[in-house]
């Protein structure tokens, strides 16, 4: 399990052991095993506060201060840093103003980010628990008396006073099947809070059905959904960190209790300028962020990039944010004129099929993120044609929202148009062309995806993301020297982004620079030392220096004078294991491979390069079917063939190990020159045949000459 699933999973069992203990939950009775009285309670690691609570010395966390945090340190090997960046910390902001009316906060997790420091309003107390957090107890908050607790704790070791109204979890993610009990049993103590406010990984299916399995809808109305995309930024340095991959896609609710009285007018505190909210600044999110219209058309914008990121996170959660508060709070935008699609029509009647809903807009995001695409098609036309009778249009940050929502679900033709309209009512913002050549690429259209990319350098000729997609378009039609002038640019704009200078080294290199090429890469590794591991298929993996290691021992002792054929086995193992790691290999093969994606039209994604540890295919061919089938291979002469060789890694296990002739079929030719000349080398020419075959219907042929000559 990932560290990140394991995580999630402690902090949600947490909950489910307070919940087995239910004088830990209320304020009456019995004191909790773990109350302290007085200081020497604590385990010498801390201090007594607030009539039993243990405020723990940072690197020390639990009820009573004896857990040290070396047992999680050793867990969380890696760490989760880009949710430092401002991108991440936009659902604090979204957070915040939803629990400005609060009275009592608690918060679960915080770790790096707590509520507090996002807060803007007056509170009584906000508590934020977290094993990791670094202990916290102020009585003062905004310049008011506020009981300000930030407790390195479990939540089973805290016992609720009874007081608290508002309940905040960021993160509320599981990653596998055993943690929706836990899910399930949060739901008691969640249903007795006025307001709740939850976030999680909206691509995680689990995610959601954690948050479905808390049951809410039966008990709480929606003050506010949003889906927050924070995909393409540029997270800076996460040596030592996970890699927010997957994690992008962020689902946030605001929701109040049925059973809550009615908030007043004067409960509601004014919402303050996003700046205010930003701590380190980062870049704008360049592959999915909506520009802020409201800001080109009234005022200059910005020069902050954190007052720009934030601005942009509100205007994404559009009129939702600024429903209780006045125009001077939350700003909207103003926007020319959406028209209906050509098939109005035919969509009217089909989304007039569909079950009535109260909220088309929102059942169109919902179906769409459920990939349910003829009922997300159907609400979205009913929400168009809704407005339009009404004079008005939908929210540019909606047309982007459900556009996005089809492109990640690979409807790519169906969010083309979307984009199309989103650049129409942005025409000056560079970002709308970048997400549109995304998607004419997507599609295969090189030429469409060319030109949206030099409008939008036409409007800003040094946009870093724009130039990052234009080089590699480049190096597509072999224009490498073009590629690299467009890669320099995007380094000058994005001086610590890996991608950038890894296609900058690999640019320079196809053009003879290698000294230069050297030096692009050396950053590459500075940024990231670990970068090269996304690319074959262990990325983040802190295993598989391991795994290389039980492959050299187990090769080690496979060579013996009685078999030398495992002897050089071993060596071009070693070859192969050195090579895969290295930049040089990686951005060649990223060349070859976006060059045959276009030639042939499949997916990205179909040239993920992956090797197998000699270790597992032995482990895979002890299946007793497979002995069988191996021991006929090697009575009869027959060939031992591998579709997908790669650079000929299994063709050599099998050649070595079985002692048999063998062919492999792969699509990218490069990988096959590499293979040829290993065989070359160690005289393996007569029993290897490596073939660079484009289509599966090249190698059904070859396979079928086979049979009839054979």
């Amino acid at each position: 399990m990932p560290a990140a699933g394991r995580w999630a999973r402690a902090m949600l069992l947490s909950v489910l052991c307070a919940l087995l203990h239910p004088a830990s939950m209320a304020g009456g009775g019995d004191e909790p095993r773990d109350a302290c009285a007085r200081d020497e309670h604590c385990a010498g690691n801390g201090r007594c506060i607030d009539g039993g609570v243990c405020l723990c010395e940072h690197g020390w966390f639990g009820g009573n201060c004896s857990r040290a945090l070396e047992g999680w340190a050793k867990m969380h090997r890696l760490e989760h840093n880009f949710y430092e960046h401002d991108a991440f910390k936009s659902r604090y902001v979204l957070a915040a103003h939803h629990l400005r009316h609060c009275r009592h906060i608690v918060e679960i997790g915080g770790y790096r980010t707590p509520i507090s420091s996002f807060l803007r309003s007056q509170h009584e107390s906000v508590t934020t628990i977290d094993p990791y957090i670094k202990p916290l107890a102020a009585d003062s908050l905004n310049g008011a008396p506020c009981r300000v607790r930030h407790l390195p704790m479990m939540f089973e070791d805290y016992r609720l006073r009874g007081d608290e109204d508002c309940f905040l979890y960021i993160g509320l993610d599981y990653y596998d099947e055993e943690n929706r009990p836990a899910c399930g049993q949060l739901k008691a103590m969640v249903h007795g809070f006025q307001t709740v406010v939850v976030d999680y990984a909206a691509r995680y299916p689990t995610g959601a059905a954690c948050f479905q399995a808390l049951e809410l809808p039966a008990a709480f109305d929606r003050v506010a959904s949003v889906l927050l995309e924070v995909e393409g930024n540029d997270w800076g340095d996460l040596s030592g960190s996970w890699l927010p991959t997957g994690l992008t896609t962020r689902a946030f609710y605001a929701l109040r209790n049925r059973a809550a009285p009615p908030l007043t007018a004067g409960s509601t505190k004014t919402f303050s300028s996003p700046s205010q909210y930003s701590g380190n600044q980062a870049p704008d999110a360049e592959a999915v962020a909506v520009p802020n219209a409201r800001a080109q058309q009234q005022a200059p914008r910005s020069s902050s990039p954190a007052q720009t990121s934030a601005d942009q996170v509100l205007a994404r959660a559009g009129g939702a944010l600024g429903r209780d508060a006045s125009r001077e709070d939350v700003h909207g935008w103003s926007l020319p004129g959406l028209v209906d699609a050509p098939q109005q029509e035919q969509d009217h009647a089909e989304a007039k099929a569909l079950p009535p809903v109260d909220d088309a807009w929102a059942s169109a995001i919902e179906n769409a993120r459920l990939r349910r695409w003829h009922q997300a098609g159907g609400y979205w036309a009913q929400h168009v044609r809704a407005l339009g009778l009404r004079g008005a249009m939908p929210h540019v940050s909606q047309v982007f929202e459900f556009a996005m929502a089809l492109f990640n679900g690979h409807q790519v033709q169906a969010a083309l148009p979307l984009l199309a309209k989103v650049v129409e009512m942005e025409p000056r913002d560079a970002r709308g062309y970048n997400n549109l050549a995304m998607a004419y690429e997507s599609l295969g259209e090189q030429e469409q995806a060319r030109k949206a990319l030099e409008t939008g350098l036409s409007h800003e000729p040094d946009h870093y993301s724009l130039n990052y997609n234009m080089g590699k378009q480049m190096l597509d039609l072999d224009k490498a020297e073009e590629a690299v002038a467009h890669f320099q640019r995007a380094a000058a704009g994005a001086p610590d982004h890996a991608d950038v200078h890894f296609y900058l080294g690999s640019a320079l290199r196809q053009v003879g620079r290698d000294l230069e090429s050297k030096r692009a890469y050396d950053t590459v590794l500075r940024v990231n030392p670990k970068y090269v591991y996304r690319y074959i298929n262990t990325e983040t993996n802190d295993l598989y220096q391991e795994f290389v290691r039980d492959e050299q021992v187990l090769l080690e002792q496979a060579c013996t004078p009685q078999s030398p054929t495992m002897c050089l086995l071993r060596s071009i193992v070693s070859q192969l294991r050195k090579m895969e790691t290295s930049l040089e290999f990686i951005g060649d093969r990223q060349m070859d491979g976006r060059k045959t994606q276009i030639l042939t039209g499949y997916m990205k994604h179909s040239f993920a390069y992956g090797s197998t540890f000699y270790q597992s295919w032995v482990q895979v061919f002890k299946n007793d079917v497979l002995v069988e089938a191996v021991e006929h291979m090697r009575s009869t002469g027959k060939l031992y063939g591998v579709l997908g060789s790669s650079v000929g890694w299994h063709v050599f296990y099998g050649v070595l190990t079985w002692q048999v002739r063998a062919r492999g079929w792969e699509i990218l030719c490069s990988q096959v020159e590499i293979a040829k000349s290993l065989a070359l080398a160690h005289g393996l020419d007569n029993q290897t045949r490596f073939i660079c075959a484009f289509s599966k219907v090249s190698v059904l042929l070859y396979l079928l000459y086979k049979v009839i000559v054979h």
